[in-house]
């Protein structure tokens, strides 16, 4: 459904920047936060064998990593769009 408004121009950039900080947020809340209940470590000590803990946290990291990368995206496109129609704008 946001693809579909994003690719109809109901919604922008400034919405998924949103929508990915939110993700962001609950990522870091869930697994970094000094209140959660499953640190890394945890996640770390899920499997019983070290190739999986590794693989899990790895996961994890990519995972954030991704949403971060998207968030920065879109922040730029966000930032890019306000200044390329506010002079057109203004103009007018």
């Amino acid at each position: 459904m946001g693809v579909r408004r994003s690719c109809s121009g109901a919604v922008g950039p400034l919405f998924w920047t949103l929508i990915e900080c939110g993700g962001l947020g609950v990522g870091w809340l869930s697994h970094v936060s000094p209140v959660t209940d499953q640190p890394l470590q945890v996640i770390y000590g899920a499997d019983h064998n070290a190739t999986g803990d590794v693989f899990g946290v790895w996961c994890l990291m990519l995972l954030m990593g991704c949403v971060l990368v998207a968030t920065l995206y879109s922040t730029y496109r966000w930032y890019h769009q306000r200044h390329v129609i506010a002079p057109d704008l203004i103009s007018r």
